[in-house]
């Protein structure tokens, strides 16, 4: 929903269609903070927003019973503030005789209230009532319920609801908190004479989101922000703004409004990240999202989207797949320990004949990489920050959260790199026991320098035709916008995801020629690659059948033949041999 729904209809624009920070502005306000308040009813709708579940407090509404109103407070009868709109019905003070008594029970006395308000002025004229200093000095669980009751007025204000109000998104996942991380350019004077009359301030060509650039980025303090070392997205550092969700849409808005004002979105924004923690209580999972916005000096922005998540229930040990887990952790920690063990004895052995194969390479690499998934793993979920979240999460939690996620994306970044290089192993073993496969891995390593060669210009075909996307379709398709996303188009293009149609409707002109020359070049390498194996398997069949390692069909049938005419003739020559005794004598 964040990244398809458009932010401008005409022409239509979606989150990779902004440039420069007054678009972003124009994002946040009408498609981020949209959909995120969207499955959210509004104060003062007409449903929904006052329930059973969620009921109001004093003067919110629309209500439809007192059940819709928080404590002893009812419902009114079109008592709506203006703001709320006319003929509403909000919740009112409860008033007259037949209102119940509250009895706060506390250590030292109890307290009674009255809750019907004649006036609610002077219920609630105090800022802070004294009774309220008694329930500072509770020490125990003990309730002293024999005292006699002592008389205070009520504020039905200080009601507060009896479930909180979450911000729902996707139906199961609460907004539990939001962060704004915003770095501004640096402008510096023109070293070359030449051009500082003309150009009396220059600006960095780009500003990185993830990391501290001190010579590019701008730290002097602007309105009433400073700049936060250390803080931010990435711990990267910047200005820092945080959103509670927990307030209404209008309270976000007029926030994000007073941030445009501050000058947070103008042209010294150089780049500005969003981020969003989610939290699914059904499975214990928290999401971390972070819209990155990076703007650079020719007026292209490139945006990234990252979204990494946690899991919170290893710890639960009500749960059997807990102790499933355990299991498979101690498991892995003594594989690990053997496998460290045997690669240490065979480098200790003769390190030159383990350096001199490239299994000897991807064995220390394995080892590298496991040891640095289990180190990371153990600090994630032994983490202070992991053993004590809790709900409602306090502001000061969010950068250790965000890392805590952000570190556990990585994490599986690497564990997919260590399984690739666990299938690579798994294929050498096999060849021992396979003499077929062993051939075709054979045959790969005989034009180990044609394979090579066929991979260099098979990237630089794909970086030709990715650079040719920048400058033929980045302006209108978003997937040639960068070097790196258009790489990874031609990459899907390879796969087997034409595009045909995006291309075409991008460039009328170019986007037909561009598509068949992709095709027409791709056919050609691929020919070459079956050309480069075809002519490796036979080398090495041949190699094989003239060292006589392995029989071959053909050799095989040959044999079964003379087998079989030695095995007849032999018959042949007995029978006759048998009639000339029975003849002969």
């Amino acid at each position: 929903r964040f990244l398809k729904s458009p932010w401008r209809l005409h022409p239509k624009s979606t989150i990779y269609d902004v440039r420069g920070g007054r678009e972003v502005y124009e994002w946040l306000e009408q498609v981020f903070l949209q959909q995120l308040y969207m499955e959210t009813p509004e104060d003062g709708s007409q449903q929904a927003y006052c329930t059973k579940s969620h009921p109001c407090r004093l003067g919110e509404g629309n209500v439809n019973s007192d059940l819709e109103c928080s404590g002893p407070l009812v419902a009114g009868r079109r008592n709506c503030p203006s703001r709320l709109g006319s003929r509403r019905d909000c919740c009112a003070p409860c008033t007259g005789p037949l209102c119940p008594e509250q009895i706060l029970q506390t250590k030292e006395i109890n307290l009674t209230a009255n809750t019907s308000v004649e006036d609610l002025s002077a219920n609630c004229a105090d800022t802070l009532p004294p009774w309220m200093s008694l329930f500072a000095r509770w020490k125990s669980e003990e309730m002293m319920g024999d005292e006699d009751p002592v008389n205070v007025s009520f504020c039905p204000e200080r009601v507060g609801t009896t479930r909180p109000r979450g911000l729902m998104v996707g139906r199961f996942n609460r907004a539990l908190m939001g962060r704004i991380s915003l770095k501004r350019r640096k402008l510096s004077t023109p070293d070359s004479p030449v051009y500082s009359n003309a150009y009396g301030k220059v600006i960095p060509s780009y500003i990185d989101a993830w990391s501290y650039r001190p010579s590019n980025e701008d730290t002097s303090p602007f309105g009433s922000f400073q700049y936060q070392m250390g803080g931010g997205f990435n711990r990267a550092g910047g200005f820092v703004e945080l959103l509670n969700f927990d307030e209404p849409k209008k309270v976000t808005l007029r926030k994000i409004s007073a941030l445009k004002r501050e000058g947070w979105f103008d042209l010294k924004q150089g780049s500005i990240v969003v981020e969003l923690l989610l939290w699914n209580g059904n499975v214990d999972l928290l999401t971390h999202m972070a819209f990155a916005f990076e703007h650079q000096f020719s007026g292209k922005t490139d945006v990234k989207v990252l979204v990494s998540s946690l899991n919170f229930n290893i710890h639960d040990f009500s749960l059997v797949s807990t102790y499933a887990r355990i299991f498979i952790y101690i498991v892995i920690i003594v594989c690990f320990v053997f496998f460290f063990r045997s690669q240490v004895e065979d480098i200790s052995a003769d390190y030159k004949l383990y350096f001199s194969e490239p299994m000897g390479y991807i064995h220390l690499a394995l080892v590298v990489l496991c040891a640095y998934v289990i180190v990371i793993y153990l600090t994630i979920i032994f983490s202070y920050a992991y053993l004590h979240f809790n709900l409602p999460m306090e502001a000061a939690e969010f950068p250790d959260i965000a890392e805590l996620t952000m570190n556990n994306q990585d994490l599986k970044v690497v564990i997919s790199v260590v399984t690739c290089l666990l299938f690579v192993q798994a294929v050498a073993e096999c060849t021992s026991l396979m003499p077929q496969l062993r051939l075709l891995v054979d045959s790969m390593a005989v034009m180990s320098n044609h394979l090579v060669t066929f991979f260099v210009l098979l990237f630089l075909m794909i970086l030709g035709f990715g650079l040719a996307g920048i400058f033929l379709l980045g302006y209108d398709l978003s997937q040639f916008r960068s070097v790196d996303r258009s790489i990874l188009t031609v990459v899907e293009m390879i796969r087997g995801k034409a595009n045909y149609d995006q291309i075409v409707e991008a460039d009328d002109s170019f986007g037909d020629s561009y598509f068949l020359f992709f095709q027409f070049f791709f056919l050609i390498f691929q020919q070459f690659l079956l050309t480069i194996l075809m002519t490796g398997y036979l080398k090495e069949r041949k190699r094989l059948a003239e060292s006589e390692q392995v029989e071959t069909p053909l050799r095989r049938m040959f044999r079964s033949i003379k087998s079989a005419v030695q095995h007849a003739s032999a018959n042949v020559r007995s029978r006759i041999i048998s009639l000339q005794q029975i003849f002969f004598g």
